[in-house]
């Protein structure tokens, strides 16, 4: 556990997230670069701890702003 009573990880996982959340809903960025730009080799992989943070694909939230 980190200091932020999480594991180092998982809080560069949310901060990761956090910061794909901010480019989807504030750019034109698609989501291919969205998930490049924050480091995701797998697009596959960054659309599922997406929606598992979000509830919501990041497809779903592009489309809905």
């Amino acid at each position: 556990m980190g200091i932020y009573g999480i594991a180092p990880k998982q809080w560069l996982k949310n901060k990761r997230l956090a910061r794909a959340y901010e480019q989807l809903t504030n750019t034109e960025l698609t989501v291919t670069h969205v998930a490049a730009d924050l480091g995701y080799e797998n697009i596959s992989h960054f659309i599922k701890s997406f929606k598992e943070r979000y509830k919501t694909t990041p497809k779903q939230l592009k489309q809905n702003n």
